[in-house]
């Protein structure tokens, strides 16, 4: 029976990333859903730990050739990621480096004018892809996108996430992000800034206390952390012998 050969739909994007990377001379390859405004999202799946890695910092940091492709709505192919073009990226590129990875080629997946995801390939050799290659990363993204609407279609359609939908699935598009928005949210009402300004206060404080973002994202949704508008933490002012809060410089 068809049924019983046909592939789990589980598996179906980590299938699809493991096959780009068979196609094109890559050593990884991560597939990850944007916001409709193209902002960052949700790691769907990747081919390895690295690729996962490489793609999340990019979330953390706010930067990376990822997010740019996502916004633009153009490849933005970097060869050599510790050239010219990675300054573009002062911080990811030096951590992603540090990681094994010297080449980035992301491809938007979009529909219209709306950003659904981004493929990104990561090669640990510098170089550009070549004409081959090159056709062969735009048909992964044409497939990348195909079912990243699929996915979408099947989790939306029927109002609630189905609780049969593909697990990979349902974790990516019900956003697990969520918590980094709602911390969004209160450091925005706390420090009166924008939500976008308060994520930027989130990620300032996450990079400089080499923590990750959704855990530090936790500590402000539980009351833990509360951020002023410079990115400060109220609970970690010092007290003089009154009782008063001293200067914090």
């Amino acid at each position: 029976m068809i049924a019983a050969t046909a592939p789990d739909p589980a598996t179906v994007p980590l299938r699809l990333v493991q096959a780009c990377c068979r196609a094109v001379p890559v050593s990884g390859a991560a597939l990850s859903l944007m916001t409709s405004a193209g902002g960052p999202g949700s790691l769907l799946t990747a081919s390895d730990r690295i690729a996962a890695a490489v793609e999340e910092l990019q979330f953390d940091l706010g930067e990376g050739p990822g997010l740019d492709a996502a916004r633009g709505g153009s490849p933005v192919l970097v060869a050599d990621l510790a050239g010219a073009a990675g300054h573009r990226w002062p911080v990811f590129a030096a951590t992603a480096a540090r990681r094994g990875v010297a080449a980035v080629f992301a491809y938007p997946l979009r529909m219209g004018s709306v950003a659904l995801g981004v493929l990104e390939l990561y090669r640990d050799r510098a170089g550009p892809l070549d004409d081959a290659g090159q056709a062969e990363a735009s048909a992964c993204a044409v497939l990348a996108t195909t079912l990243v609407l699929q996915l979408q279609s099947a989790l939306t359609a029927a109002g609630p996430v189905p609780l049969d939908a593909p697990e990979e699935a349902r974790i990516a598009l019900a956003d697990d992000r969520a918590v980094v928005h709602q911390a969004s949210g209160i450091v925005s009402v706390s420090a009166h800034v924008g939500v976008g300004q308060a994520l930027v206060l989130l990620r300032g404080r996450a990079y400089a206390e080499g923590r990750a973002l959704d855990e530090l994202a936790a500590d402000v949704v539980t009351g833990r952390v509360l951020l002023d508008g410079t990115g400060r933490d109220h609970h970690d002012r010092p007290r003089d012998g009154h009782g008063d809060e001293r200067d914090f410089r």
